[in-house]
């Protein structure tokens, strides 16, 4: 399930690269306090979780700075 979460897109907002990086353990916290995955026969909640926050940390390091130099 895609959920938002305001207090991390504030601070993402109107920032640039540079401070996207300075905030990137603040962004992570942010999102790591709102994941609540479930425990089933096919994976865990925590290596679902650790997941996200993989997926969360390359978007932060790699994604998301190229998307904004480009546009």
């Amino acid at each position: 399930t895609v959920i938002r979460i305001p207090d991390a897109e504030t601070l993402i907002e109107g920032a640039t690269t540079t401070e996207i990086r300075d905030r990137a353990d603040e962004l992570l916290d942010a999102y790591g306090a709102r994941i609540q995955p479930i425990d089933d026969q096919r994976s865990t909640a925590i290596y679902r979780r650790n997941t996200a926050l993989t997926l969360i940390r390359h978007l932060l390091d790699h994604e998301l700075p190229t998307f904004l130099e480009q546009s």
